[in-house]
């Protein structure tokens, strides 16, 4: 079973039969960003044939953990989290970890997944037991990465988004068609490749 601490989605490996139930908490559903993220998240489970079973947390931290002692319980597979209260994670953490659940933290960004670090650590949770996913590829990232405490963090090319931006003006002010997106694609960093990223945010 793993347990997800997440503002984001579980990625399920693309055409793998997957026979895993999900628990999902979502704070709320009637928000229009945690809307398409719910989804996302079923469409996914459609395809790939996994149980689903969300539940809305109501923006009450209690409803959540209540929701997780369920899913744990019912014997789900996995978990995923958003959090309604991001200091609620340390008792959700020892709830899953206490069940024999693997505790991984998907961040929205490379400090708060830093944080999660400092956090796991002053909990003296061995940081091996862990994977911690930032977005970013900051320098302070980088370091901790180097480190072996961060696994997995995401580039995100400010530089290319910034210059996108000026190439898409420039074309309005001329009156050219203009794509409806630009797109900038984000870039995986790992150990493997981190030395490709120091120095680039």
């Amino acid at each position: 079973m793993k347990f997800l601490n997440s503002a984001g989605i579980l990625a399920l490996g693309t055409g793998m039969a997957v026979a895993a139930t999900i628990g999902v908490s979502i704070v709320p559903l009637d928000n229009s960003l945690q809307t398409l993220l719910r989804q996302g998240i079923e469409a996914r489970a459609a395809e790939v044939g996994t149980a689903m079973q969300i539940e809305d947390a109501q923006n009450d931290s209690a409803r959540q953990f209540d929701q997780v002692n369920n899913f744990i319980a019912n014997g789900v597979d996995a978990i995923i989290l958003t959090l309604v209260d991001t200091a609620a994670s340390p008792a959700l953490s020892r709830a899953a970890a206490d069940a024999g659940v693997p505790d991984a933290v998907f961040a929205n960004n490379d400090e708060s997944a830093l944080g999660a670090i400092l956090a796991l650590k002053a909990a003296k949770v061995p940081m091996e037991d862990v994977v911690v996913v930032g977005l970013d590829a900051t320098a302070d990232a980088l370091q901790f990465m180097q480190a072996g405490d961060l696994d997995v963090t995401v580039f995100q090319n400010a530089r290319a988004q910034g210059g996108g931006g000026v190439d898409a003006a420039l074309k309005l002010a001329k009156g050219e068609a203009v794509d409806k997106i630009v797109d900038v694609p984000f870039e995986l960093v790992t150990p493997a490749n981190m030395a490709d990223y120091i120095g680039r945010n």
